[in-house]
């Protein structure tokens, strides 16, 4: 049985890794040349039974700014989102002289609210 669950939980796992690099790949296209500047990193929750891909992205003439945003992989929906940006690069977006906008789903949420949305989501340890 336990077997048979870990094989179920792999392919689970490889199944979301296919679906989120097809999300970077639309999201890639949607840029143009500038979305060669966007990452993914996904999750398959056991817990949720869903599978989440995280894409960041750094306009391709602003280092100070980067924008990330979460999806339910499979259902292709948004789930939250967040533009960061600070007057230096490698900023720390927690501190009062940067600047940060996000959403989880349509509510205006701090960056810290975000952070633990996503983190909840894709099994991250709290920051």
């Amino acid at each position: 049985m336990r077997e048979k669950l870990a094989k179920i939980e792999i392919e689970s796992q490889e199944k979301c890794a296919i679906q989120s690099q097809k999300r970077l790949e639309e999201f890639k296209k949607s840029l143009g040349a500038e979305g060669n500047f966007a990452n993914e990193q996904n999750h398959f929750n056991s817990n949720l039974n869903k599978c989440f891909v995280l894409i960041s992205y750094t306009p391709l003439n602003m280092s100070a700014t980067n924008n990330e945003t979460l999806y339910d992989s499979y259902e292709n929906k948004v789930l939250s989102g967040c533009i960061y940006y600070a007057n230096r690069p490698l900023a720390d977006f927690t501190k009062p002289d940067t600047y940060t906008s996000c959403l989880i789903g349509d509510t205006k949420a701090s960056y810290q609210e975000y952070k633990n949305f996503i983190n909840q989501r894709m099994d991250l340890e709290k920051e």
